[in-house]
């Protein structure tokens, strides 16, 4: 991308690219795994015990979150 478009109007364009039915994410879900960083199950569950939000930030586009 060159700056010619703004990014939100390319992200919608580029979204409408894509209408994955309910099946094909079923499928999708099955076939990949799921990676989490090392450690991370026991800092979220140490964060909500203290009644900490916790929130899940990607840099760019993943399969899950």
């Amino acid at each position: 991308m060159r700056g010619s478009v703004p990014f939100e109007e390319d992200l919608v364009t580029r979204q409408a690219m894509f209408h994955p039915s309910l099946t094909q994410l079923y499928e999708f879900h099955d076939k990949k795994a799921i990676r989490i960083s090392p450690g991370i199950a026991g800092l979220t569950n140490n964060l909500k015990a203290r009644n900490t939000d916790v929130y899940f930030i990607s840099g760019g586009f993943r399969q899950m979150i």
